[in-house]
């Protein structure tokens, strides 16, 4: 181990020779500290912690994930270019354990840039939020600056429903000439919307069913309604009303209030404490009455959000799942230096993290199932459909594999106020650094112990 340590050590003091570690210091500190007073936003809690966490805390993980690659791509292939390698196994320690150790600078360096950087945007954060407005500082502590986590009713199973209401419409002769799967989809299609839909002067309610001690800890304190609703006429600049209620099973009330709403945005309606019952299953009614059919879409559903921790939590837990992502880049960067030259290594690091960062392009693909135009009639050319053959099923491997190691933007659950529990936090690294950096490592370290070094520059 301590064969292990020795080189991390150098390798951390290698990183600063190359001045790499003050000039990104430099720049850090620029950014941290420049970028949030020229970032302007409209006032807003909401829109203020949007800009400056989006921005200071990504400009953070692009520089220092570039950085990284950049470092880890670096580390060994210019150590075997200019034979300093050679000399170093030519002492008793294995080449597993330089892999290792350089590894683990490369961590330590990030480690250190991570929290010099996450104490200045935390600490500029609350110097920045004492400008605002005396209401949106108080929206910023109770609705923005928390970590809030959200429950949403369970979902109904309606198979038996659907089948009964398939069965019928089969027995029509022109619905059956569509095919049992056309009516099976048309049929589910229409048992969901029945959920969704409220009618002038009727009602929607929703069944929230909680632990018993997550319902005390809710009740305990004051929780928002979370939802979004369409009008099924949409006129700009209207307002709809409504009124929102929690009560028990048996119908009894706790809370009521009224409140009109403009459509096609989220809202968040603020519950007091002790208007949710501590020990018994509870519900949330919404009454319409309008003249208007009023649309909760599936897509965005109900949700009952309360506080779950605090911001400096939340805060320490998304920078330790960049941190996770950091440490993989770099497994990543020695891994290709172990048998690559630096350009080339750099080179092909840079097109898998673009690869794999391409989340959402990536299921555009997948559900367009082509990387032409889907809606091009006659449908993708030839040359487009003999293309997917090969990167569809690239698409859906990368998809899968980002689906199954990575949470999501940990900068998005901060700027919303939701939490990232303890158990995301660990799997996350867990998965990130244990299982796919740990088998990145595995075969870095198996290439370059049987690498040949002594004519390494003439196959690199």
């Amino acid at each position: 181990m301590s064969k292990i340590l020795s080189v991390a050590r150098f390798t951390v003091l290698s990183i600063l020779r190359f001045r790499v570690g003050i000039v990104l210091l430099i720049v850090l500190a620029i950014g941290v500290i420049g970028l949030p007073f020229i970032l302007k936003h409209n006032g807003t809690a909401e829109a203020f912690i949007q800009v400056y966490l989006t921005y200071t805390v990504g400009f953070v993980t692009l520089l220092l994930g570039l950085t990284t690659l950049w470092l880890g791509c670096s580390l060994l292939s210019k150590d075997i270019e200019e034979n300093q390698l050679q000399l170093i196994t030519s002492k008793p320690i294995a080449r597993w354990e330089i892999w290792t150790g350089k590894w683990l600078g490369l961590s330590l360096f990030n480690g250190i840039m991570m929290i010099f950087s996450g104490v200045a945007i935390y600490g500029l954060l609350i110097y920045q939020s004492s400008k605002l407005s005396e209401g949106e500082q108080l929206i910023l502590k109770e609705r923005v600056m928390v970590a809030r986590n959200a429950v949403s009713e369970p979902p109904q199973d309606r198979s038996a429903e659907i089948e009964n209401i398939l069965q019928e419409r089969m027995k029509k002769e022109d619905v059956a000439k569509m095919g049992e799967d056309a009516v099976r989809q048309r049929v589910m299609e229409d048992v969901f919307m029945i959920d969704q839909v409220v009618n002038p002067q009727h009602m929607r309610f929703w069944n929230i069913d909680l632990p018993t001690w997550r319902q005390e800890k809710i009740s305990a304190e004051p929780t928002h309604i979370r939802f979004k609703f369409h009008a099924a006429e949409f006129q700009r600049g209207r307002d709809y009303s409504m009124t929102w209620v929690v009560a028990k099973r048996d119908g009894s009330e706790l809370w009521r209030e009224n409140f009109t709403l403009p459509a096609n945005q989220f809202h968040e309606i603020l519950i007091p404490p002790s208007s949710i019952p501590e020990k018994e299953p509870f519900r949330i009614e919404c009454r319409n009455y309008n003249d208007m059919t009023l649309i909760f879409p599936q897509s965005d559903p109900l949700q009952l959000l309360y506080k779950d921790g605090s911001f400096s939590t939340n805060y320490t837990r998304a920078l330790a799942i960049i941190f996770a992502g950091l440490v993989l880049m770099g497994a990543l960067g020695l891994f290709a230096s172990s048998f690559l030259s630096f350009p080339v290594a750099t080179f092909m690091t840079l097109g898998l993290v673009l690869l794999f960062s391409s989340g959402q392009l990536i299921q555009e693909v997948l559900l367009e199932n082509t990387l032409g135009d889907a809606e091009r009639e006659g449908g993708p050319s030839n040359a487009v459909r003999t293309l997917d053959k090969v990167m569809i099923p690239v698409f859906k491997f990368v998809g899968g594999s980002l689906e199954s190691i990575s949470p999501g933007s940990p900068i998005e659950s901060l700027t919303s106020g939701r939490s990232i529990s303890a158990g995301l936090m660990m799997s996350t690294i867990f998965k990130q650094i244990i299982i796919v950096g740990g088998i990145i490592a595995s075969l870095g370290m198996w290439i370059l112990t049987n690498r040949e070094l002594a004519i390494a520059n003439t196959k690199s």
